[in-house]
């Protein structure tokens, strides 16, 4: 009986520590990081579709310092950009607190990030 108890806490452990290990970031319905909602990611690199409730609705994004690909379209196609606190380039957003000077606000369908 104790190994079967030792057992399942040490499964319990295990999974908490994937579970928060996974990365994630939080879509915002409003500019400023308002209205926000978590959205987990399935693994690295992994694309998610957005649910109906924040699906072309998010206007700013906390990445909790992950990069994050965003995608105007669903299965991670079309335009989109890359949000990561030091990224550079044409296709980066660092303004992720107001995704209008991103060209992506209320635009974006699914998002795949790193670990």
């Amino acid at each position: 009986m104790a190994k079967a108890v030792l057992i399942f806490v040490f499964s319990v452990v295990i999974a908490i520590t994937v579970h928060a290990t996974r990365p994630f970031l939080t879509l915002c319905k409003e500019k400023f990081h308002v209205g926000c909602e978590k959205v987990d990611s399935p693994g690295h690199l992994h694309c998610l579709n957005l649910p109906d409730n924040m699906n072309n609705k998010a206007s700013s994004v906390n990445t909790h310092g992950h990069a994050a690909y965003l995608y105007a379209g669903p299965n991670c196609k079309g335009s989109g950009v890359m949000a990561e606190p030091d990224c550079i380039g044409e296709t980066c957003c660092q303004t992720h607190h107001d995704l209008a000077l991103c060209n992506i606000d209320k635009n974006i369908s699914s998002v795949a990030l790193s670990e």
